[in-house]
């Protein structure tokens, strides 16, 4: 026997379905979002259902839900063409993972997004569809909004836009699009801690996990995430990774049980790892510098002074960062708020100069620790 497997032997297993336990992991019913998947699953199941564009927080059930109805619908409409994936990437790529979806492969290379879309769209023949483009706010960030021209165009066809921005259509520049998909909108709101805590008891119950009885592990993680701040706020992914991580920790010391210690170990390394990862995949990459020099400061500081800040690191970079408008930053900024990283609000009116003497004023989010955050954008500006 290898070491490895010797101490796989040895280590202790407290959960017998250990996979329940992500946020990945759909259950047949989902506490809190059951009227909403009847909502839309009756919305799409209609014979001319409405384009959708579903916002909310993150970690607000979105995707879970989405998922549920499609497996509902897909059971359903057997002669319908439906897809779901992540809109994260441009048109291009979108739109090949849409056609392996639906089985279809498309030519990849030397082709045009107009060339690979008649292809598709002449191998689907009349099939009505259903698309769900999750997280397609980073789909028209990366100028995928053509995309969406193709498939509103089309007969018989229903898309279903997911997103964590309460504006996502504001992405869409081409007023033709919008007046084309004349979506209907529904919003998720955050679950609130109770919620949470029934969310995380029946995944505990799903695991058959052992869990110290008298401390109340599912309410614990649920009130860590519900008490975090705005990043994590009513944040069901991010619950789910507290208890998930908080047993890991538990079978590494060997416990007999899921404790309280086991949770608030957990709640330190996940939350660096969230970090860690989020910095990572920050683009641009100019949205670090701004965070850095937000990061920097104890107090408030006016948005002109950021802007000003992150310009003056970006031409220090010797040409690895790049300088932009205050128009361009100001969106930016608006990225972190959305994301929780920050808060904006406007400043008091100075002295004599009336309403139009008062500025924004911008600081860092109240739970996150701005000298271990520092030290991390720091490593990260560094490797890129």
């Amino acid at each position: 026997m290898s070491f490895i497997s010797s101490f796989d032997t040895m280590r202790t297993v407290l959960a017998e379905n250990r996979g329940v336990l992500k946020h990945t992991y759909v259950p047949l019913k989902l506490p809190h979002r059951t009227e909403m998947v009847n909502e839309i699953t009756g919305l799409l199941g209609s014979p001319s259902p409405p384009n959708l564009f579903i916002t909310g927080p993150k970690g607000s059930g979105k995707t879970a839900t989405v998922k549920r109805v499609k497996d509902t619908i897909q059971k359903r409409a057997k002669d319908t063409s439906i897809a779901y994936v992540l809109a994260t990437e441009g048109a291009y790529t979108t739109l090949n993972s849409l056609a392996r979806e639906c089985g279809i492969d498309l030519k990849k290379r030397g082709f045009s997004l107009k060339e690979n879309w008649d292809e598709f769209e002449s191998k689907l023949k009349d099939s009505p569809a259903i698309f769900f483009l999750d997280e397609v706010d980073l789909m028209l960030k990366k100028e995928g909004e053509m995309l969406l021209y193709y498939l509103s165009q089309r007969p018989n066809t229903c898309i279903v836009g997911i997103s964590n921005r309460d504006r996502v259509l504001s992405l869409i520049r081409d007023d033709r699009i919008i007046s084309r998909l004349g979506p209907r909108s529904m919003y998720f709101p955050r679950y609130d801690a109770n919620q949470l805590e029934d969310i995380l008891r029946d995944r505990v119950d799903l695991a058959k996990l052992k869990v110290d009885k008298s401390g109340g592990i599912a309410g614990l993680c649920a009130g860590l995430a519900f008490g975090k701040g705005e990043r994590h706020k009513g944040d069901a992914r991010y619950a789910l990774e507290l208890l998930d991580l908080a047993v890991d920790v538990a079978e590494r010391a060997g416990a007999p049980r899921v404790k309280e210690e086991h949770v608030r170990i957990a709640e330190e390394e996940v939350e660096t790892k969230k970090v860690q990862r989020a910095l990572m995949d920050m683009e641009p990459k100019e949205k670090i510098l701004m965070l850095h020099v937000i990061a920097s400061y104890p107090e408030p500081q006016p948005t002109s002074v950021v802007y000003h800040l992150t310009n003056e690191l970006a031409e220090k970079s010797e040409g690895r960062y790049n300088t932009y408008s205050s128009r361009m930053l100001y969106a930016w900024l608006r990225d972190l708020e959305d994301s929780g990283y920050v808060c904006v609000e406007r400043g008091k009116p100075e002295p004599g100069h009336g309403r139009g003497g008062s500025t924004w004023m911008v600081w860092l989010s109240g739970d996150l620790n701005s000298a271990t955050l520092t030290s991390m954008i720091k490593e990260v500006i560094e490797r890129r």
